[in-house]
């Protein structure tokens, strides 16, 4: 290793002295350097046993000797640059080399980090890739797992759907070069008057899993027309279309998976109008006499408290998760609809009608906008466009529930407490994770991760999930669960999560989860449903 750096100080000097030495002949000196004094005569590039060879770790500790040796030589000239010795072009040729010497550190890091694999065009060319080219190799190769992931996913789709159904069927107009694309219901679910559903995948593939998630009820057929040519990525696409600085950034920003939920209204704005008028009226009409606002709030979400109580919010089961390539996710779709506000089961933030000191007289006010303001007094109090209600929809046998998303808490707990009949909502539907771990079930230890990767195991085996399993006996909580299907996504978190949710479930859906295969015995308690997925055929 001394003579490594010798050498490799000995170039920098030489290029600092002004020769013609070039940063890149600096660059592959210090890889052939480094193979040649890590590899022996005869030795195979992975060395004894796999994995890592010593020439890969050699690369990687030249490079970094190398990197603080310019630093040193790049301090010693700028020392030495005054009135009387000008060093100037010394320092730029050396901050060329330096960084040509921190771009291979980076290579070799990006080489060593995983298996990655060059295209077979580039597998004769004995130049040194750069980070780019190796990202873009590791791109291409999560191009690949998501692909095969995606036509994994259909095929469980299919196993678990039934032929009795009628079809599903959709259109696809728009499929841009970043994930993002448009589509319509089409045949019986078609509304020509409806918003579209604006969308984003990670590769093409992954369209059809991601409407299957709108189905209702589930595992009906899917039938998608293609109107355009879907776009294949050439880089990992960034998640929803685009990031901060990623580098699969289109050139030029393209549009994300999202909506104007504004546009939507106007579209369509006489029969939202229509809509919103009958609903103002509805409370005016039932509210009792002489009853206070605030009594009436209190009374209401009392008995929801009692009747309906709120599940466990929901861990990262739905979405993206984050992984050695950064986040990866199987996409998500946003539209706006009209939804029963009896089906947004979870509102935030902990019992029904209670903000603590968070705008607690917020509620009253919207109900006094209803009861006594004009229509469009009532309109702006409760901002149904400029400010947006988000849920999120989790499908399910029978038809989906909703969670609050990032933004109508309290527009959510006053019209469950009203029992209105409809509200105006921008709703994102995600696709199932990628992966998820005990953690992300709810398990915040190694006995409940245990415990949540064996209820996964009795899933599998009862084929209310499809995926595969990675153990770790040792530590728990690493374990994965890599997803292709599930019944509903709630069944994959902790037991008592389950219950909670399963509950809200029949109470919404009753008999939908038998009907699904999911006897009522099984969630009616943790350690029942513990027990039934562990005496799985």
């Amino acid at each position: 290793m001394r003579r490594i750096a010798l050498l490799l100080a000995g170039r920098l000097i030489t290029v600092a002295a002004g020769t013609d030495l070039s940063a890149h002949d600096v660059l592959r000196d210090g890889f052939a350097l480094a193979h040649a004094a890590a590899t022996p005569m005869g030795e195979g590039p992975t060395g004894e046993g796999g994995g890592r060879s010593a020439a890969e770790r050699t690369d990687e500790i030249a490079l970094w000797h190398a990197v603080h040796l310019q630093q040193f030589l790049q301090r010693a000239v700028k020392r030495l640059s005054g009135r009387t010795l000008d060093l100037s072009e010394v320092d730029e040729v050396l901050d060329q080399a330096a960084k040509a010497l921190i771009e291979a550190q980076a290579t070799c890091h990006l080489l060593c980090e995983g298996n990655v694999s060059a295209p077979a065009a580039r597998r004769e060319d004995a130049t040194a890739p750069t980070p780019q080219q190796v990202r873009l190799w590791q791109d291409l190769a999560v191009n690949d797992e998501l692909h095969h992931a995606a036509t994994a996913r259909d095929r469980a789709a299919r196993r678990a759907q039934s032929a009795a159904l009628t079809p599903a069927r959709w259109r696809v107009h728009r499929f841009l070069p970043n994930g993002y694309f448009e589509a319509h219901p089409d045949g019986e679910d078609a509304d020509p008057d409806g918003p579209g559903y604006h969308s984003w995948v990670p590769v093409p593939e992954a369209v059809d899993d991601l409407l299957r998630h709108w189905s209702t009820p589930a595992g009906r057929p899917l039938e998608v027309v293609w109107e355009c040519a879907p776009h294949r990525p050439t880089w990992l696409w960034p998640v929803g279309g685009w990031l901060p600085n990623h580098r699969g950034n289109a050139s030029e920003r393209l549009p994300r998976a999202g909506v104007d939920v504004d546009e939507a209204w106007e579209g369509n704005s006489t029969a939202h109008l229509a809509r919103f008028t009958t609903l103002v009226r509805g409370v005016r009409r039932s509210w009792p006499t002489d009853t206070p606002i605030g009594v009436y709030l209190a009374e209401a979400a009392a008995r929801l408290n009692a009747d309906h109580p709120q599940p466990p919010e929901l861990g990262p089961v739905l979405g993206s998760q984050r992984g050695d390539r950064g986040l990866i996710s199987f996409g998500h779709s946003v539209t706006t609809a009209w939804i029963d506000p009896a089906t947004v089961v979870y509102a935030g933030p902990n019992a029904w009608g209670d903000f603590a000191s968070h705008r607690p007289g917020t509620c009253a006010a919207m109900v006094e906008a209803l009861l006594t303001g004009s229509l469009e007094q009532a309109l702006q109090t409760w901002s149904l466009t400029s400010e947006p209600i988000v849920v999120t929809r989790i499908p399910g046998p029978a038809g989906p529930l909703y969670a609050r998303g990032v933004n109508g808490s309290h527009r959510l707990h006053t019209a469950r407490m009203l029992d209105l009949p409809a509200i105006w909502v921008e709703v994102q539907q995600q696709a199932l994770a990628p992966w998820i771990t005990p953690r992300d079930a709810g398990a915040d230890t190694d006995h409940n991760a245990d415990t949540v990767v064996a209820c996964w195991r009795g899933l599998l085996a009862r084929g209310l999930a499809a995926g595969h399993l990675d153990h770790s006996a040792a530590f728990p909580q690493l374990s994965r669960l890599h997803l292709d299907y599930a019944v509903v996504p709630w069944l994959l978190t902790a037991p008592e999560h389950v219950t909670a949710w399963a509950q809200a479930y029949e109470r919404t859906y009753p008999d939908a989860l038998a009907q699904a295969g999911i006897p009522a015995s099984a969630w009616a308690s943790p350690h029942s449903w513990v027990n039934w997925l562990a005496t799985a055929p």
